[in-house]
């Protein structure tokens, strides 16, 4: 008999075996679609409605590992601890992707105050709510945000902060590169939103060195503008674009800048010949392997940035980097 007859024949007789084949069919599917060229090619809302499906495998495997498993009923102690292990994991998803978010919008009540154009293709959403100052979040993160309108509301897209949280409002920015980021300009002033977050750890905290380099590429800036707002200590900020129109926010980066006694550097032109290069990044901050980099852009541009960072020698411990991957 063939190894598929015999997968055929083990679903049709044996309990649990069913379900076990069926959530590696959807382990599988997850990991295909978490393939980089998958990716590129996928809208986030499709990409993560479909990673949302992990959960469906998660429970059907522990269902088929309690038909067929003998770990569970080795002992009543064994079956014990891992109910108990299966229980806490459990749990935790389900208080931190649920209960926890359900709390913190019900105790914050986000509402957008404003919808700010920034150029042709991105825009700035302003959040306001109660009890902002009680919400931990850091410049450098991101949430999943909902805007609850009527064809909106159940889609979730990461946006990173784009400016310090000052206890009143939270300011995204974000391009239009997919339906739902595309959707945000049309955003009207009032609507409620559902935030889950704060997410990452791209943040001040993790800096090892008192002098930092930003990196920034395209929209990966608004996480930098957001770090350049909080950081204290001389910092060299480096906004790679292909052209002066690409530059969302230059004016709001020149202006911390001055005001904080940093350095501002605009990169344009084409990708090739690389402008961020090992040498080109020397020159620009000579006393480079001594700083913290925080890097944040699109994939080709983090690739060539982090190999100009190993050239240079500059310790692991003292890169933190954000990827923008996928399309909102």
């Amino acid at each position: 008999m063939d190894p598929v007859s015999q997968l055929v024949d083990l679903a049709e007789t044996v309990e649990g075996v069913f379900r076990a084949v069926v959530a590696l069919g959807i382990v599988l599917l997850v990991g295909g679609v978490s393939a980089r060229w998958a990716r590129r090619r996928l809208a986030y809302e499709t990409w993560h409605f479909i990673h949302l499906y992990t959960y469906v495998a998660v429970v059907l495997a522990f269902t088929h590992q309690v038909a067929v498993g003998t770990t569970f009923t080795a002992s009543p102690a064994a079956t014990s601890y891992w109910y108990a292990l299966w229980t806490v994991a459990l749990g935790s998803v389900f208080v931190g992707r649920l209960v926890l978010p359900l709390w913190r919008n019900w105790r914050h009540q986000l509402r957008v105050e404003a919808v700010v154009p920034e150029s042709d293709n991105v825009v700035s959403v302003y959040v306001t709510g109660r009890d902002l100052d009680r919400l931990p979040a850091r410049a450098g993160q991101f949430f999943l945000w909902r805007f609850l309108t009527k064809d909106r509301w159940w889609q979730a897209n990461p946006f990173s902060l784009s400016a310090a949280p000052d206890g009143r409002t939270l300011r995204l920015t974000a391009k239009a590169a997919g339906d739902g980021s595309a959707a945000l300009r049309h955003i009207k002033p009032g609507t409620r939103v559902f935030a889950e977050g704060p997410y990452g750890a791209f943040t001040a905290m993790h800096r090892t060195r008192p002098e930092a380099v930003l990196v920034a590429g395209g929209v990966g800036v608004t996480p930098i503008r957001a770090l350049l707002e909080e950081l204290h200590g001389h910092a060299v900020v480096i906004y790679r674009v292909g052209s002066d129109r690409d530059a969302v926010l230059y004016d709001e980066l020149r202006d911390l800048a001055h005001a904080k006694g940093s350095e501002l550097h605009l990169v344009t032109g084409p990708p090739v010949p690389d402008k961020l290069a090992p040498g080109e990044l020397a020159r620009l901050v000579p006393d480079i392997a001594d700083r913290d980099v925080f890097l944040c852009g699109p994939p080709p541009m983090m690739n060539a940035v982090l190999g100009s960072l190993r050239e240079l020698n500059v310790p692991r411990t003292q890169i933190h980097f954000e990827r923008f991957s996928l399309a909102g």
